[in-house]
């Protein structure tokens, strides 16, 4: 008897484990399946995957990495943040996971967290890694390099925490940060751009042009920092020098919207509306998510007295940015000039709701007023403008309230 129960002991258990094998290798299918679907950037895919192995698994570390990079592809940040967090409760020495944290700390603005994690990645052990860093250039698209996370390690960590310090305005902590960086790396043109933008913000134009210019050297036709160098020359008024880098940048990195923009607000600045305006067509051809891009090719249109235009430009500007103040006004200065008061007058009382005691929409609301026979309240406007010094409200005031008004 003992050994017929012994026997079918035996079978159980085998039974049971085989049973467990079985159900093991589809769960363990589901995790090879996301990472066939995450290195084919598949990226959806890869979540629906490795959201079914993680029910199964929830404390499978390495999972949570592809998971969170998943999301993160996917622009679901928050999300991603949260499983870079539990892989780091996981397996504190991940360091991908850490470098992948930190990365996406700062590109969410959580400038205090990533200086936390790039402390904790320049101190922790290097170890094997194949996961790449892309350093994207900020103004426009492309990638200024790669590296590993380990390989080049110090010097990207230096470069990060470099511009972390610079987004807090902490300029001269900023520059130890990227001549550590660039000791490492003195061949680097993406950190000499970034200490030029430090020397920038602090006015030292001089050093600023340099470094840009070490880049230029480094990388020949490198876009952003031909970029550079032309805001930097737009800021010293230096026009003609500016038009001719923002023309190189455009012409190495034709896709970005960012010089075409640039270079139509030094054409508007100089009067030339035709070409402000062919550029400003081409920048929202790439991009037309930007308010203030909308707003210059509504003034374009507005001088090329092309009103109907200007209007649809200015209410594109209005629905992207809903304070924009200056969109209300110029608006209402083109609805103004088709005779339209009444919603020109609307225009300038939301002007200055978004922007009390703005100077000039109290004296165009003070033009409106007039138009509508209530000369009272145009006489209040343009003394209030004239405290703001808009000098044409006297000459108003003078024409206007010369009743005793």
């Amino acid at each position: 008897m003992y050994y017929f129960k012994l026997l079918a002991l035996t079978v159980f258990i085998t039974f049971q484990t085989g049973l467990i094998a079985q159900v093991s290798r589809p769960v363990d299918s589901l995790y090879q399946s996301g990472l066939v679907a995450w290195d084919k950037m598949e990226y959806a895919l890869a979540l629906e995957k490795l959201d079914e192995f993680l029910y199964h698994k929830p404390s499978f570390a390495e999972a949570y990495y592809y998971r969170g990079a998943a999301k993160a592809a996917l622009k679901k940040f928050e999300s991603a943040l949260t499983d870079y967090n539990i892989l780091l409760e996981l397996d504190p020495l991940h360091s991908r996971g850490l470098h992948a944290r930190a990365i996406l700390n700062y590109e969410l603005k959580k400038y205090d967290a990533a200086r936390k994690d790039f402390y904790s990645l320049r101190s922790m052990p290097r170890g094997e890694t194949n996961a790449l860093l892309f350093k994207r250039s900020k103004y426009g698209g492309g990638v200024d390099g790669v590296s590993t996370v380990q390989s080049d390690n110090s010097a990207e960590i230096y470069q990060y925490l470099g511009m972390i310090e610079k987004e807090q305005k902490n300029y001269d902590r900023a520059l130890l940060y990227f001549d550590s960086a660039l000791y490492l790396r003195p061949q680097e043109p993406g950190y000499y751009i970034n200490r030029g933008l430090v020397y920038q913000a602090k006015s030292n134009f001089s050093l600023a042009e340099q470094d840009y210019l070490k880049a230029l050297d480094l990388y020949p036709g490198h876009a952003l920092a031909e970029y550079n160098l032309a805001v930097l020359m737009q800021s010293k008024g230096e026009e003609s020098g500016a038009n001719d880098y923002f023309t190189r940048a455009i012409q190495d990195n034709p896709n970005s919207p960012y010089p075409y923009r640039q270079r139509a607000y030094s054409s508007i600045r100089q009067g030339h509306f035709t070409a402000a305006l062919k550029d400003l067509d081409h920048a929202l051809s790439l991009d037309d998510s930007d308010a203030e891009t909308w707003l210059n090719h509504g003034l374009s249109l507005s001088k090329l007295k092309r009103w109907k235009g200007a209007i649809r430009s200015y209410t594109k500007a209005i629905e992207l940015k809903p304070d924009l103040e200056k969109a209300y006004l110029n608006r209402g200065n083109t609805l103004y000039r088709l005779e339209l008061y009444q919603e020109a007058l609307n225009d300038y009382q939301a002007a200055l709701l978004f922007r009390p005691g703005y100077g000039i929409a109290l004296y165009h609301r003070a033009l409106v007023y007039h138009q509508l026979g209530d000369d009272l309240k145009a006489c209040n406007d343009l003394e209030k403008a004239i405290q703001k010094d808009i000098k044409p409200a006297k000459k108003a005031k003078a024409k206007i309230c010369s009743n005793g008004m």
